[in-house]
Order: C-alpha cells, then sequence, then structure tokens
C-alpha cells in the first residue's frame, strides 16, 4: 500500500548462483530469459505463497510471450527486414475476478503488436486474430482466454525461429480449477490445407523451440497462446457468468455443460437451473 522504495526491499535475501537460469553465464542463452522463463519464477512464488495468501495470488497465467522471429527481404524495397513478436496469453483467475484474456506476462509491460502495424512493415497478410476460445480454465473464477494470430506470409522466402513455453505443461489452476489450455505454433506448407506442428513439418527437436526455418511465398503461421488456470471450484461459479461466457464466445456450450456440469436451455447460452441442480445432485 506504499511506494516501491529500498527499503520494502531491504528484507529480502536473493540466492542466485551464477550458472543457473536465473543467473545465467556466457555461453549460456538468456535472451528468452525476459519473456519465457521469468513467467515460471513468477509463478513458482504464487503457487508456494498459495497456502498462506490464498487472496493475493492467481492461478497460473498463460506463462509465455511466444516469441516468433521473422526475417528477410522486404519485396516492395528490397530491404532487409526483421521483426520479433511478443503475444499476450490468459492469466489465471483470482480470489475475487476471472483472468484478464490475452495480456502481456505479468513480469513485462509490452502491448500486443496491432495488425496494421505489422502488415504495414511487413510482408505479411493476417488470416486470422481472436481469443483462443476455451483456453481459460474452469473455476469458481474462469482463467483469462489466450490468442490466436494467424498470418500468410507475402515475400519470396521468410527465416522464421521461434521460443514458447507451455506447449506440453498446462498452467495449472488453483483451489479446485482446471488448467488452462497449452500454447501452440503451427505452420501450414503448400500444398496442404491443414496446420501441422514444426516438428512434424521440419522435424524439428521441438514443437516450440527452433531457429532459422526458411518458409516462402502464401504460406502461413499460426500462434496460439495458452489460458490462464481456474480459481475454485468450477461448481461454485454463478449461473449467469457461465450462460454470459457462451454469449459472448468464451467458452461454448459443449465446454459449459462438460466443466461446469450445467444444462443449458436449447437453442440459447441460458442456464437450466432446475435441471442442472437435479444433474448434480445425481452426480454426487
Amino acid at each position: 500500500d506504499i511506494p516501491s522504495n529500498h527499503g520494502c526491499y531491504r528484507p529480502v535475501r536473493i540466492i542466485a548462483p551464477p550458472g543457473t537460469v536465473v543467473n545465467v553465464e556466457y555461453p549460456g542463452a538468456s535472451v528468452g530469459g525476459n519473456s519465457e522463463i521469468h513467467p515460471h519464477l513468477v509463478m513458482a512464488i504464487y503457487g508456494a505463497l498459495a497456502g498462506a495468501l490464498p487472496e493475493r495470488v492467481s492461478a497460473h497465467d498463460g506463462g509465455t510471450s511466444e516469441l516468433l522471429a521473422v526475417g528477410g527481404v522486404h519485396p516492395d524495397t528490397g530491404e532487409i527486414f526483421a521483426n520479433l513478436t511478443n503475444e499476450g496469453c490468459g492469466w489465471g483467475g483470482r480470489a475475487t475476478k476471472d483472468g484478464n484474456n490475452v495480456l502481456c506476462i505479468p513480469n513485462g509491460n509490452c502491448a500486443i503488436a496491432p495488425i496494421e502495424v505489422l502488415e504495414t512493415r511487413y510482408p505479411i497478410v493476417h488470416e486470422q486474430f481472436a481469443l483462443h476460445e476455451g483456453s481459460g480454465g474452469a473455476g469458481r473464477n474462469r482463467g483469462g482466454l489466450g490468442c490466436t494470430r494467424q498470418i500468410r506470409i507475402t515475400c519470396d522466402e521468410m527465416r522464421t525461429s521461434a521460443f514458447i513455453e507451455k506447449e506440453t505443461i498446462q498452467p495449472w489452476g488453483l483451489f479446485g480449477g482446471a488448467p488452462g489450455k497449452n500454447s501452440a505454433i503451427l505452420v501450414r506448407q503448400h500444398g496442404h490445407d491443414t496446420f501441422a506442428t514444426f516438428k512434424e513439418a521440419f522435424h524439428t527437436a521441438c514443437n516450440g523451440k527452433f531457429s532459422d526455418i526458411l518458409l516462402h511465398r502464401g504460406e502461413a503461421i499460426k500462434l496460439v497462446t495458452s489460458g490462464g488456470g481456474g480459481y475454485g471450484d468450477p461448481l461454485e461459479r454463478d449461473f449467469e457468468r457461465i450462460a454470459e461466457d457462451v454469449r459472448q464466445g468464451f467458452i461454448s456450450r459443449e465446454q459449459a455443460e462438460r466443466d461446469y456440469t450445467v444444462v443449458l436451455k436449447p437453442g440459447t447460452p441460458e442456464v437450466d437451473v432446475e435441471r442442472t441442480r437435479a444433474l448434480r445432485e445425481a452426480c454426487r
């Protein structure tokens, strides 16, 4: 409740041995530290404090900025271009509120790059930029949603590298909340109608971490960021909030019925309260 000052930190002792992930030494890699490693440290602290300060922490956030680095020669100017995309993810549910949608990781302050800026400066066209439906973990307070950005390449060649987290392990929920959905980076190559992982398409060692993959005009990349974990028992979520999530397209009818054990009225997102209570009683 007071302004940040040196006295606030005097009682805190930080132990960061050289050569570890929190104190990298050359030639160890640290470029992803701010955006991909630091969120793990924040969430480790939240997890450790959850039992003592449950009202002060959140469930796990999406845990990744999903770094995508691209470069090449712009076909309109002949000049070399390079860009590092920094995406937002879903934040974890809290004691009093749902998690926020598509925000920078909690140790950062970066805005999400607008479509117009990216398309003006770089040879790409957006095919989609939307919320990652259903990515927030169910809970009394739902996890926030990640996003999906799908871009098509409009230059002859584009070199691509990526570093993402939460591609395998889901962001955890707290106090009965469900985990958030995973992140992904996918590619649609020439001659294919569907997207594949880079491991499937280019035999990279990892789906989410690779460097210097050459893509071509007309091929597309899909970035999918993870959602935050849920907070509290999903069965304690207010019926109207569940209905509003369906109405807004944050979750599907099927997900509402599966994750929250509710019965929705036919043709509407409204919860059939009587049938829902009967169903839950039968499940006990």
